[in-house]
């Protein structure tokens, strides 16, 4: 009896060995499937285990001029990586690799097996298993290496494998253990065009100033969370079922920024500017009538996708800043206009009153110096001939007729109003980041000393303004009196429907009566049309104001720093656009008339040549001025022709240099192979519903 039971112990024991070991061998087989193998078809079973929401960030929209061409669009920055655990034969690789990496990243031989280590392939799949090469790749160097091979190393198929965490798209190559991935990437097409304008963004691709911070929230689409299917090498493939209708991109915005007109800007900026040796340089083009700004220029440029060449932080701040909006400076003359506009619509002057230069120089109670006049004139003058001489002594006694008799001055808060009403003392209110309220010292009213407002009428002392503000308060004189709100975004394209969503014109404030605008508009042309104005136009009628403003430092002004400008509007009877031109410390001269005014005329005559602005005459046995395109190699333009039939510059559209319109697909361009990364996410949505949210 005992033996058949130990018989019947040992066959159980057996059986049950048996099925441990094939219960162990599923498990293990089980274990290398989910970890190792790429399976096609999933059990319904594991699919919980194998599918994982994950973030989605689509890419920024596009940043556009006003004739929809492109001045910012993605790219994606390529980089190669090594798997380590995959590498088969690191000098074999490292060989194969080094004609190729040595003319983008100085990387040789040696350089990559440093890189690569003996161990590599004890490295496990994932995260610590991997290591940069190349952060940065050409498309040259990306072409080469799609179609490397290297001998007597195993091969597998190149294809696509979606990453989710900051990449894009990840792109195995045929080398086992090669791998191109694409980071999104900001490309600025026209390199140091607008720079300080259109900002940049940080490497987690957010805005951090001009237009890429102002119109953050509108150029990322907002985040989604999308299916992924993860397996066991730790690699997550997006399922285009639930990519396709997602936005590939958030809106794109349209500015009122004309590529050329800002083109024209800058290179007569900066040609000025180098010349004087200037410390900084600004100039601003503005439509009156909506507020659009067709160009803002600032000196020294500055180029976003080498913001890590400026030096430090502090040195890179300093170029991407946009003085137009972030400066404050005295105006000096540039103000005596809006004091005459204030005089004649309060109604106690009108332009035939007269008043005594007293032959340039003044004295005035509480004031140790005389107020001076830079153009002595002896006895009477009218407004008219006080704006052309520039008279101190003469704007001052304006402002001394509206605020009323001293010493009470009870109207003084009349002249507060109208200064204000033109936008002095507050934030014009343009989108862009960073914009420094212009000011009053004090800024009641009531606190004002009567020193304080004699020197108020010329531009110094108690007031500064902002470049942008200036050309706001010039757009009231060219518009017939109506204070505009600044605008430089124009719209935006929704990134569902691709319409154009345009961002209303605000109507604005009247500050003065057409009457009094255009009275003092005209009045501006005289001042040009004096004979030693530089800024005066042998094409176009135009008028404007110089501006010469000693820099305050430590305790006094300094006559050796000075802030030089000109204001002014084009044409004159029926005006186009104000431009206002400030040059900040320039060696060898003295005054606006010298280093502003030119590059005001330069500005003015090249944008409404542009325009096809009709010229107002055409100076006879004179040399047609020949315009350039906006381009690196610079081609000559059409020049003017005979006042009957004048032959303008046309738009360029057929100029190589100049990017077409966008179409519907963003045309990222730089690498072929990236374009098949779409196609694999899914096409876009084609919703009817393009709101955008603000």
């Amino acid at each position: 009896m005992a033996k058949p039971i130990l018989d019947i112990l040992a066959f159980r024991t057996r059986l049950a060995a048996i099925f441990s070991i094939l219960a162990v061998a599923l498990i293990l087989y089980r274990l290398f499937d989910l970890q190792v193998a790429e399976p096609v078809v999933e059990p319904e079973v594991s699919e919980q285990r194998l599918t994982r929401e994950m973030p989605w960030v689509p890419r920024r929209g596009l940043i556009l001029d006003r004739n929809h061409r492109q001045l910012v669009r993605n790219d994606d920055r390529v980089t190669l990586k090594v798997e380590l655990h995959r590498i088969q034969d690191r000098v074999a690789i490292a060989k194969a690799l080094a004609p190729i990496l040595e003319r983008d990243s100085s990387l040789g031989f040696q350089e990559i097996l440093k890189e690569i280590p003996k161990e590599a392939k004890d490295f496990k799949p994932g995260t610590y298993g991997e290591k940069n090469l190349v952060r940065h790749l050409s498309p040259s160097a990306v072409e080469a290496l799609k179609d490397l091979k290297i001998p007597n190393l195993e091969k597998q198929e190149a294809r696509f494998v979606q990453e989710a965490k900051g990449e894009i798209w990840r792109y195995r190559l045929s080398v086992p253990g090669l791998v191109l991935t694409g980071f999104p990437d900001r490309t600025y097409l026209k390199r140091q065009l607008a720079g300080q304008v259109l900002g940049f963004v940080d490497g987690e691709n957010r805005g951090q100033c001009g237009i890429e911070m102002a119109e953050n929230k509108q150029l990322i689409a907002k985040p989604i969370r999308i299916q992924a299917r993860r397996y066991g090498d730790s690699r997550s493939i997006l399922e285009s079922d639930y990519t396709r209708g997602v936005p590939m991109r958030g809106a794109d915005v349209v500015l009122t920024l004309d590529e050329t007109i800002q083109w024209y800007a800058e290179r007569a900026l900066f040609d000025q500017c180098r010349e004087l040796q200037a410390k900084t340089g600004i100039a601003i083009v503005v439509e009156p009538f909506n507020g659009n700004v067709l160009a803002m220029a600032n000196y020294p440029p500055f180029e976003a996708s080498k913001k890590g060449l400026y030096g430090t932080l502090q040195q890179n701040e300093h170029h991407s800043k946009n003085h137009a909006i972030t400066d404050l400076f005295e105006p000096g003359s540039t103000l005596k206009p809006f004091i005459v506009a204030a005089g004649l619509d309060s109604g106690v002057i009108t332009e035939e009153s007269t008043f005594n230069l007293e032959n340039g120089v003044r004295y005035i109670p509480g004031r140790s110096k005389p107020i001076k006049d830079v153009h002595p004139v002896k006895g009477m003058a009218n407004v008219s001939e006080i704006l052309v001489h520039s008279s101190n002594i003469g704007v001052g006694k304006i402002a001394e007729v509206i605020i009323g008799p001293r010493p009470t001055m009870p109207d003084r808060k009349i002249l507060y109003d109208y200064l204000r009403g033109f936008g002095f003392g507050g934030r014009t209110g343009i989108i862009l980041p960073g914009e420094t309220p212009m000011y009053f010292r004090p800024a009641n009213p009531a606190d004002w000393k009567y020193t304080e407002i004699m020197t108020l009428a010329f531009g110094t002392g108690p007031i500064m303004v902002s470049p942008i503000g200036l050309a706001q308060a010039y757009c009231c004189l060219a518009n017939g009196g109506i204070r505009k709100q600044p605008r430089i975004v124009d719209g935006y394209i929704g990134n569902r429907d691709g319409k154009f969503y345009s961002d209303p014109v605000a109507s604005g404030e009247r500050v003065v009566s057409q009457e009094v605008a255009d009275s003092v508009r005209h009045m501006l042309r005289d001042v040009v049309e004096s004979e030693n104005s530089q800024a005066k136009s042998e094409w176009y009628d135009v008028g404007g104001k110089t501006g010469t403003a000693l820099k305050w430092k430590v305790d006094h002004y300094s006559k050796d720093h000075r802030l030089l400008s000109f204001a002014g509007v084009a044409p004159i009877d029926e005006p186009k656009l104000v431009a206002v031109v400030m040059i900040d410390e320039p060696t060898g001269v003295k005054y606006g008339n010298q280093a502003a005014a030119p590059v005001f005329r330069r500005i003015v005559e090249d944008t409404l040549a542009y325009l096809h602005v009709r010229p107002d005459r055409v100076p006879e046995q004179t040399p047609t001025p020949a315009l350039t395109l906006p381009v690196e190699e610079e081609e000559p333009m059409m020049a003017r022709a005979e006042p009957e039939d004048p032959v303008l510059p046309p738009h360029q559209e057929e100029s190589t240099a100049i990017p077409p319109a966008p179409t519907a697909s963003e045309g990222r361009g730089l690498l072929s192979l990236l374009d098949r990364v779409a196609q694999r996410l899914g096409d876009e949505d084609e919703s009817p519903d393009g709101r955008l949210d603000r």
